[in-house]
């Protein structure tokens, strides 16, 4: 599980770096772009021409699949998210011999408030938002999403509670007890707020999605609308918006549940090995390199939180630019992803 939870970290940061590199970088953002925003005005231009050009531009415009396959990123998550807790929980009963598992771990509240998200997009891209046939994708970005979804549970479920202390003598009812250093699963009003903060922008997520769905009836499946009402008022990407502050609470009440926790000697010691031999690979300090690596390894729920952010300001910031090209009088005022700033 740590092998894993650092792999995926470290998949979060090369994606972040890929994704502010596409700003510059005009392949990797034609590779990046889906929906309207795919580049498509040169979509002609390479058919014809030497071999090699021929090749990229079938690379570049012919390795794509439908935007409808947006679902696939939820259903990998949603079972990815579940094995891994099945796997978890299968573990802890092995290590305990116990039938039943104590989950005395904050850090299940996040865990589930994530699947539910998934539950719920997966909905939304299945039954409500409207893709036409010639909204696409591109391969390369369709399987970075299948990789950030397979990445996710690694962030997100917690390991086993630890230390974990057993009795010589199971009790009784076949559950054995977890040492987790308070009393039970001890939730605070951080935690309660955060949740209804969570909750909240669900909420408006969904809302904007019915928004942007509404706006391509039958009649215009293939047609781009001026959306309106509510904070397409202020903003021309309030869904990306409520997606980064529900990625937001995830990060809040990850990095509690670590804090309630407290200090995982094992993590830092396995931390700190791997650190060694990868510095010792490369020439450097090792020394040096452990405290680097175990802040990064403690905040990879934050690093999951820029990779998101990161990745969709810049999809925001395309989505903004193809609205004032492509719709007539669009709204002057209207920002990009944060009300009155940006």
């Amino acid at each position: 599980m740590l092998a894993a939870s650092a792999a995926a970290t470290a998949v979060y940061l090369l994606l972040t770096a890929v994704a502010l590199l596409s700003v510059v970088c005009p392949p990797l953002r034609a590779l990046a772009s889906h929906g309207k925003t795919r580049v498509s005005q040169n979509a002609s231009k390479g058919e014809e021409g030497t071999l090699a050009r021929r090749l990229w531009h079938f690379m570049v415009h012919g390795l794509t699949v439908s935007k409808r396959r947006f679902a696939d990123f939820y259903a990998v998550g949603i079972v990815a998210i579940l094995a891994t807790v099945f796997a978890t929980i299968a573990s802890d009963a092995s290590e305990s011999g116990s039938a039943v598992v104590l989950l005395s771990n904050r850090q299940w509240l996040p865990t589930l408030l994530i699947l539910a998200h998934l539950i719920r997009r997966y909905c939304e891209c299945r039954w409500i938002q409207q893709s036409g046939a010639s909204s696409r994708m591109h391969l390369a970005g369709y399987l970075l999403g299948i990789v950030h979804y397979l990445c996710l549970p690694f962030v997100v479920v917690p390991p086993s509670p630890h230390p974990l202390a057993c009795t010589d003598d199971l009790e009784s009812d076949g559950i054995c007890n977890i040492d987790s250093g308070t009393d039970g699963v001890q939730y605070t009003t951080t935690d309660a707020l955060t949740t209804i903060v969570c909750i909240y922008f669900q909420y408006q997520q969904h809302r904007h999605h019915v928004i942007l769905a509404n706006l391509r009836g039958e009649k215009s499946k293939t047609a781009y609308s001026l959306p309106v009402g509510s904070w397409f008022e202020y903003v021309s990407c309030p869904h990306y918006l409520s997606e980064i502050a529900i990625y937001v609470t995830f990060a809040l009440l990850l990095d509690n549940a670590q804090h309630a926790a407290g200090n995982d000697n094992d993590s830092r010691d396995w931390i700190a090995q791997q650190t060694v031999k990868v510095a010792s690979w490369l020439g450097l300090s090792g020394e040096k390199c452990i405290d680097v690596a175990t802040a990064i390894f403690n905040a990879r729920h934050w690093v999951l939180l820029l990779w998101v952010a990161t990745n969709l300001a810049i999809s925001a910031r395309r989505t903004h630019l193809w609205y004032h090209e492509n719709i007539v009088a669009y709204p002057r005022s209207r920002k990009r992803l944060i009300p009155f700033v940006w």
